[in-house]
C-alpha cells in the first residue's frame, strides 16, 4: 500500500476509535491470512485430531438458532419433550420461576469492581446468566416480556464504553451472552435491534479478540490466546460463539477468528491428557468446561463439525475425573483455588451422549442444577450405566481419590495430591489430603482466599506464597524449618509413584523430596485406605542435617479433644465423631493450633482469619530420620494398625 493511501486511510478513520480498528483489520487481514494458514497447519500437526479446511465457513448453517441448536424446530421439539418427561418438566418449571424473578431486576450498569485493577466480570456474568434463562423462558412460553428483559440488558451493555478488554474474561463472557441473545432470539429482534447487538459484538468484542490473536494488543492481565488454563476455554468459547452467531454477516472476520479459536483452545485441552484431570481443581474444571463444551457443541450445530476438538486426548475422560473428585457428601476434593460447590454440571449430560457414558447423565439427573443447558442436553435414553471404580488415580494433575463405597453416604473418602506447585491457581500443597467419613469433612482444604488481596496472583515476587491458604502450613502436609520464605519449593513437581487399588485396601505413595530439598535427603508420603475401614497417613523423612522443626498439619472444622498422653484426638462434627491416633514415632504427641501463620512466618494483613478452623499438629525437633504414622478410625474401632516401611506397601 502506498504511503499517501495509508495516510488518507488513517485520516478518514480518525472519526471513531472502532473505525480505526476495523480499518487496521482490513489492512492486516490480507497479510496475516497466509501466516494464519501456516499456524493452523502447524497446530494440526501438534494437536493431532484438529483439522481445518481453507474455508471454515463453507458448511455454515445460515439459519438461526445455530448455537447448540440446529434450528427453531429444536425449541419446538423441546417443548414437546417437556410434556413427556418429568425431569424436563421440573427443570423448565424452575427456570420459568427464575426468569420471572429476573423481570424486576435492575438493568445492568457499567460498574468496575475493585479487584485485580478493575473488573467488569460480575456484570458480564450477569448478562450471560440472564440471557440464557430469559431467552429459554421466551422460547418455552412465547411471552415477549422475557425477550423485552433480554433487550434491556443487551441494549444497556451495548452502550458501555467497553467490555474491559484488559481483563478479557469480562469481554468473553459478555460476548457469550450477546451471542446467545442474538442467535436464540434472532427473529424476535427488529433489524435495528439486530444491528445494535451485532455492532457491539464486533466493536467491543471481536475486534478486541482479533487484536489479541494478532499481537496488536498485548496489554492484558493474561495472555489468553496462549494460556493453558481455564482462561483459554472461557475466552475462546466467548469469541467462538460470537463469531459463529454473526458469521454469515461478517464472514472475513469470523472465518479468521473461528480458525484462531480452534487453533488455540487445544493449549488448554491438551493439559487434560492422558486421564482427563486438571491441575486447577474441580471448581475451575466446571467453570472452564462449560465454555469449552458450549464451543464444541456450537461448532457442531453451526458448521457440522468440531474439527477434531472432541477427540483430543483426555477430553473423553474428563467428566469421569470430575465425578471422581466428588466425595459421598457431594463436596469436591477442593484443591487449588477451588470452592465447595457440589459436584454437578449440566455438561455431564452432553458428555454422556457424546461419549456414550450414561453414568454421567444418571449422576447429573440425581444432582440437578436446574440450568438451561440441562434442557438442551438431557436425553432419557442415556441414563444408567455402571459406577466408576471406587479408587481413581489421574496422571498429569497427579491426584487420586479412594473411597469405601459409592452408594453409602457415610463412606470413607480420601483425596490425595501431588502435582506441580507452578500450576495455574495452584498452592504449595504437595502431599495434601482431604478426608471424609459419615458425611463429614474431617481433614479439609481451606481453598482460595480473596482474589483482591495484594499480590494474590504475584508469583514472580512471591507475595502469593505469603498467604496462609497458599502455603504448605495452610494444608494437610509437612512443613520444615518455617520462616519468611515459601515453605515448599515453588517450582517443585511430583508424581504419585505407586497407586494400588484392591477389594480390601487402596494406597498411594509419592516422593515429595523435591518439594523440601535441600532441607532433606528424602521425604515420602503414603496414604492407605485399609480394609475399607480406616485411613493411614505415613511419612518417612531422612535428613543429613537435622531438621530443626518438623511439623505435621491437619486443618479441621471439628472440635478436638486430646487424650491424657496427647497421642489420640477425638474429633467431633455435628454429633459425629472420629478418632485420630499417632502410631509413630513414640515421642510424638498432638497439639492444637489456630489456623493462622506460625510465629516464624510472614503475618499478612487482610487474609481470611479462618474462624472456626483448628490445626491438629505434630511438632518434632531436630529430626534426622523419622516415620510419622497417623491413623483415622471410627471412635469405637480399637483394632491395631500395623506399620511397615512404605517400600513394603
Amino acid at each position: 500500500m502506498k504511503r499517501r493511501n495509508f495516510t488518507d486511510l488513517i485520516k478518514s478513520a480518525l472519526k471513531t476509535y472502532h473505525l480505526i480498528i476495523r480499518e487496521i483489520f482490513n489492512m492486516i487481514y490480507r497479510m496475516k491470512f497466509f501466516v494464519s494458514l501456516f499456524f493452523i497447519f502447524y497446530a494440526g500437526l501438534c494437536f493431532g485430531q484438529v483439522k481445518l479446511p481453507d474455508s471454515i465457513l463453507s458448511t455454515l448453517n445460515t439459519g438461526h438458532p445455530r448455537l447448540m441448536l440446529k434450528s427453531i424446530k429444536d425449541f419446538e421439539n423441546l417443548k414437546v419433550n417437556i410434556t413427556k418427561d418429568e425431569f424436563l418438566r421440573k427443570v423448565s418449571k424452575v427456570l420459568i420461576h427464575q426468569a420471572d424473578s429476573l423481570l424486576s431486576a435492575d438493568t445492568v450498569k457499567y460498574v468496575l469492581a475493585n479487584q485485580l485493577g478493575g473488573q467488569l466480570l460480575e456484570v458480564s456474568r450477569t448478562v450471560y446468566r440472564r440471557v440464557y434463562v430469559l431467552a429459554m423462558a421466551y422460547r418455552l412460553t412465547g411471552n415477549k416480556k422475557y425477550a423485552a428483559k433480554v433487550w434491556g440488558d443487551l441494549y444497556s451493555a451495548s452502550r458501555f464504553p467497553d467490555w474491559n478488554p484488559w481483563h478479557f474474561l469480562d469481554t468473553s463472557e459478555m460476548l457469550h451472552g450477546f451471542a446467545i441473545g442474538y442467535d436464540w432470539l434472532y427473529e424476535v429482534w427488529t433489524p435495528e435491534q439486530r444491528k445494535i447487538i451485532k455492532q457491539a459484538i464486533i466493536d467491543k468484542g471481536l475486534l478486541r479478540a482479533y487484536m489479541g490473536y494478532s499481537g496488536l494488543e498485548n496489554k492484558h492481565l493474561v495472555n489468553w490466546p496462549k494460556a493453558t488454563s481455564n482462561w483459554n476455554q472461557v475466552c475462546s468459547g466467548g469469541v467462538g460463539l460470537a463469531a459463529l452467531a454473526i458469521a454469515d454477516e461478517e464472514p472475513k472476520l469470523c472465518n479468521y477468528l473461528i480458525g484462531q479459536v480452534i487453533q488455540h483452545i487445544p493449549h488448554t485441552m491438551l493439559k487434560l491428557a492422558p486421564d482427563g484431570a486438571t491441575d486447577e481443581g474441580p471448581g475451575y474444571w466446571k467453570f472452564g468446561t462449560q465454555y469449552n463444551v458450549a464451543l464444541i457443541a456450537s461448532l457442531e450445530t453451526a458448521l457440522g463439525t468440531d474439527f477434531g476438538l472432541s477427540k483430543i486426548e483426555g477430553f473423553s475422560k474428563t467428566a469421569d475425573y470430575f465425578l471422581a473428585m466428588g466425595s459421598n457428601s457431594g463436596k469436591p476434593f477442593d484443591y487449588a483455588d477451588c470452592w465447595t460447590d457440589l459436584i454437578q454440571s449440566p455438561e455431564l449430560f452432553w458428555f454422556a451422549k457424546k461419549y456414550n457414558q450414561p453414568l454421567l447423565a444418571s449422576y447429573q439427573k440425581q444432582h440437578p442444577e436446574y440450568n438451561v443447558r440441562e434442557l438442551l442436553w438431557y436425553d432419557a435414553s442415556y441414563v444408567g450405566g455402571k459406577e466408576l471404580p471406587l479408587d481413581n488415580y489421574f496422571r498429569g494433575a497427579e491426584v487420586a481419590t479412594m473411597r469405601s463405597s459409592w452408594s453409602d453416604p457415610k463412606a470413607w473418602f480420601v483425596g490425595f495430591k501431588g502435582g506441580s506447585n507452578t500450576a495455574s491457581h495452584g498452592h504449595l500443597d504437595i502431599g495434601n489430603f482431604v478426608l471424609e467419613r459419615n458425611g463429614k469433612r474431617w481433614a479439609m482444604d481451606l481453598q482460595h482466599d480473596t482474589y483482591d488481596l495484594p499480590g494474590y496472583f504475584d508469583i514472580a515476587t512471591g507475595q502469593r506464597w505469603t498467604y496462609y491458604r497458599m502455603k504448605a502450613e495452610g494444608h494437610n502436609t509437612l512443613v520444615m524449618n518455617p520462616g519468611k520464605q515459601p515453605d515448599q519449593n515453588t517450582k517443585a513437581s511430583t508424581k504419585i509413584d505407586r497407586f494400588l487399588s484392591s477389594k480390601s485396601s487402596t494406597f498411594g505413595v509419592k516422593d515429595m523430596t523435591n518439594a523440601y530439598s535441600p532441607k532433606v535427603e528424602s521425604a515420602i508420603r503414603g496414604i492407605a485406605l485399609q480394609d475399607k475401614k480406616q485411613v493411614l497417613v505415613q511419612d518417612e523423612v531422612l535428613a543429613a542435617t537435622p531438621v530443626k522443626d518438623l511439623y505435621w498439619f491437619m486443618q479441621t472444622a471439628a472440635t478436638i479433644q486430646l487424650s491424657a498422653n496427647k497421642r489420640i484426638a477425638i474429633l467431633t462434627l455435628d454429633n459425629e465423631k472420629l478418632k485420630v491416633q499417632i502410631e509413630s514415632p513414640e515421642n510424638a504427641s498432638f497439639e492444637i493450633l489456630e489456623a493462622r501463620p506460625l510465629s516464624q512466618s510472614i503475618q499478612p494483613q487482610r487474609e481470611d482469619p479462618n474462624k472456626g478452623i483448628k490445626r491438629l499438629t505434630i511438632h518434632l525437633k531436630d529430626v534426622n530420620k523419622t516415620t510419622i504414622a497417623v491413623v483415622y478410625k471410627d471412635e469405637g474401632d480399637h483394632s491395631d494398625t500395623i506399620i511397615k516401611p512404605l517400600k513394603n506397601w
